[in-house]
């Protein structure tokens, strides 16, 4: 995890993401980026199970659970320290459905 997301400076970044168009349009395009990349990748590891729109589909999932707890930390500044710990819970979660598809039958890998 980028220490950086818990640091000293978490509340700035998160007030000029809100706050500054080109701030926010940066981390929407990286996060776009990431989510395709994260797509490709899903597809070519399970070509077999997962076609593009369904791979698109659960890496959108996997990232919104990821961001939806990392927004609702940053909505409660007194709970910024367990963010870390959170956001992890977060993803394990997300990653624990995400393999519990029946779209993706990993037994057999």
């Amino acid at each position: 995890m980028d220490p950086d997301l818990v640091g000293p400076t978490a509340p700035l970044r998160v007030a000029l993401s809100r706050t500054e168009p080109a701030v926010s349009r940066i981390g929407a395009e990286f996060l776009l980026r990431a989510q395709q990349e994260l797509t490709r990748t899903l597809v070519r590891s399970h070509s077999d199970d997962l076609d593009p729109v369904d791979a698109a589909a659960m890496v959108g999932a996997f990232v919104g659970a990821a961001s939806g707890a990392v927004t609702a930390m940053i909505e409660r500044p007194d709970a910024i320290q367990q963010l870390s710990l959170r956001l992890q819970r977060a993803v394990d979660q997300a990653r624990a459905i995400m393999f519990r598809s029946p779209l993706l039958r990993l037994s057999g890998r």
